[in-house]
């Protein structure tokens, strides 16, 4: 994360990736999974907080890549993977509570995902993950109907 006193650059410390409350930077999480699965973290984590991009873009170019991740059945670590596993668990405590339950579930399961041996449970890990992912969007885009409504 930046420090108060050093400006946030465009590329080396973008706004939207060092502006979390947890003050852990993107990266420091993201890289511990797959391509398609650190972009779905990149997303959730600058959901809101990038200039001019709505929130739903966000959260649809996540959902873009989760179903990616699934699709490919993509596995990031062996489950004995011991010391790579505490150390994004470790992160991720950090950062869950600075999220709502849908994204903290996604989050969560993402993680297992990438550590599980069994091809079913691996599977259904990502499908509960996007399934967390699809409810938000949904709650998200609901107030935005309503208004087009009224």
């Amino acid at each position: 994360m930046a420090r108060a006193d050093e400006p946030f650059d465009p590329v080396q410390k973008p706004r939207h990736y060092n502006s979390h409350p947890s003050s852990i930077e993107c990266i420091e999480l993201a890289h511990y999974y797959s391509f398609a699965l650190g972009n779905v973290v990149k997303y959730l984590w600058r959901s809101g907080l990038k200039d001019e991009t709505p929130s739903l873009v966000d959260l649809a170019k996540a959902e873009f890549y989760l179903k990616y991740a699934a699709s490919e059945g993509v596995q990031t670590h062996k489950p004995e993977d011991y010391r790579i596993r505490m150390a994004c668990e470790t992160v991720l405590r950090k950062v869950l509570p600075h999220h709502g339950a849908a994204i903290a579930t996604v989050l969560q399961s993402i993680t297992e995902a990438m550590f599980c041996s069994d091809e079913r449970l691996h599977q259904t890990l990502l499908q509960m993950a996007l399934a967390s992912l699809q409810l938000e969007i949904l709650k998200q885009q609901a107030p935005i109907e309503r208004e087009l409504t009224t």
